[in-house]
């Protein structure tokens, strides 16, 4: 049997109509053009801050906590059931891999063995031809035979792949990137520390004075509610 939670209702002081209420009168706003305005609409926003703060935190304690704290006991339970399981895919996937690789290199062996003798034989053949040239006096055509065995490319040998198809299975590379010298990185790779930029800002305030940035003070309201 599955427990359900009972999550309590929103309380009246924190309806909807009260907080539509103050935010339409926030909305309402476009300038302040007197003191005694300045001081109506700072208590106005002293009501709202109020009741943010009221809101944020009878949904923190009543629904968000209590939904956060059940989902990461799902995530949890779902993990430990999980993890078995990949580790053993894991082991699978590097076995398999493995086997992969090892074929791989025997087959560019095998292409290379068998380009090789190819290759050998093409010499031999044109060295013979070239010796049956000389001999029967033409020098220049066993020259040019040899030449043309020089400058021919390698043979190309291409061995099918032997490991064997699954369905559903592939191996692809994938291309990754180590930085093994940070002071030969270009300078458009790289991206400035901000959050060590802006401490240093607020340590320093108009003191600051790293090259290439400049600090501006920038007014923030704060009121407590």
């Amino acid at each position: 049997m599955t427990t359900q939670a009972v999550v309590p209702d929103v309380p009246t002081e924190l309806n909807a109509e009260k907080i539509e209420s103050l935010v339409v009168q926030a909305s309402n706003i476009v300038a302040v053009k007197s003191n005694a305005e300045y001081v109506r609409v700072a208590e106005l926003s002293r009501a709202l801050r109020s009741m943010k703060k009221q809101w944020v935190e009878w949904w923190d304690t009543n629904k968000c906590k209590p939904a956060y704290r059940l989902w990461k006991t799902l995530v949890a339970d779902r993990d430990n059931g999980v993890k078995p399981m990949d580790e053993a895919i894991g082991k699978m996937d590097s076995a398999t891999l493995a086997w992969d690789q090892e074929q791989e290199r025997l087959r560019k062996e095998q292409e290379r063995v068998a380009a090789e003798a190819i290759r050998k034989q093409q010499e031999a053949d044109a060295m013979a031809a070239a010796e049956s040239l000389a001999a029967s006096g033409d020098a220049e055509g066993a020259e040019r035979v040899l030449e043309a065995a020089c400058e021919a490319p390698p043979p190309a040998v291409v061995i099918p792949r032997s490991t064997p198809t699954v369905a559903g299975r592939s191996v692809r590379t994938q291309w990754i990137i180590e930085v093994v010298d940070v002071q030969k990185v270009p300078r458009e790779y790289m991206v400035p520390d901000m959050v060590a930029l802006g401490q240093v800002a607020r340590a320093l305030k108009a003191n600051c004075k790293i090259p290439g940035t400049r600090v501006r003070e920038v007014p923030i309201v704060s009121q407590r509610s």
